[in-house]
């Protein structure tokens, strides 16, 4: 025959769970709802003959319907949401220190703190690595204190229609690399003490660079090569240690 399960979520964390429908008939010993927590493998089933009552096994996937994820929460790791994120969530990240490299592939996500900058760090694990790294499209990145990938950038972009704001990128290699990257804005970040540029564009246009701190860098504040028809405007480009903005090779009208 067959049977429904209705299965009360409200109490439950998000999270994969073993359901067991057993027969109520047939179990020797005791209510049929002492034995619901046995697993069919477990060695009590066969001394309740709990084993012998099973009609279905399966597994239930309990997740948010809200489109939003919390770390750590519901995922550990920043990571671990992004892999488990679809089209259209939020991913909030909670004050703290996350030592991770973070890759998004995934279109159409936003990823932010919490709080702010201040309480919400990534650090990178792997310092050889991009703090954060964006291969998609439409990723907003916002609120993070971005640090310590020494041997490379604290954000590099690839994707397009991109949204970096309100982060502090400092201790980098580079501050914040955007590269074949199209109509992507930048706004509102301290990009400082990286030990090369602050902010490059490579091979980048119709990007927006506005209302950015980019000071003390190891060679220029903002970095253009071969990137065509950016806007750059309202920035503090100060104390960097080659130029302030620096446009070279067929990087015109911006």
């Amino acid at each position: 025959g067959k049977c429904t399960a209705i299965i009360e979520t409200d109490n439950l964390s998000v999270g994969k769970y073993n359901l067991y429908v057993r027969d109520t008939i047939g179990t020797e010993h005791g209510n049929i709802i002492d034995y619901y927590s046995i697993s069919p493998i477990d060695v009590y089933s066969k001394l309740f003959m709990a084993d012998d009552d099973i009609l279905w096994v399966g597994t239930v996937k309990i997740q948010r319907s809200t489109g939003i994820i919390y770390v750590p929460d519901d995922y550990a790791k920043i990571q671990w949401a992004v892999d488990n994120a679809t089209a259209g969530d939020v991913i909030i990240v909670r004050d703290g220190v996350y030592k991770e490299n973070v890759l998004i592939t995934k279109s159409h996500i936003t990823v932010k703190s919490e709080n702010g900058s201040t309480g919400c760090i990534v650090e990178a694990l792997d310092r050889s690595m991009p703090v954060f790294e964006i291969t998609a499209d439409y990723v907003n990145v916002s609120g993070f204190t971005i640090r310590n990938a020494t041997k490379c950038g604290g954000i590099c972009l690839s994707g397009n229609y991109n949204i970096i704001s309100n982060n502090v990128v400092e201790n980098n290699d580079f501050g914040i690399s955007i590269k074949y990257s199209n109509y992507t804005t930048i706004a509102n970040n301290s990009v400082v003490n990286n030990n090369d540029d602050g902010i490059r564009l490579i091979k980048s246009s119709y990007n927006t660079i506005i209302n950015n701190c980019v000071s003390n860098n190891g060679r220029d504040g903002i970095f253009l090569f071969k990137s065509n028809n950016n806007m750059i405007a309202n920035n503090s480009v100060v104390n960097n240690s080659d130029g302030g903005i620096v446009l070279l090779e067929y990087s015109d009208s911006n």
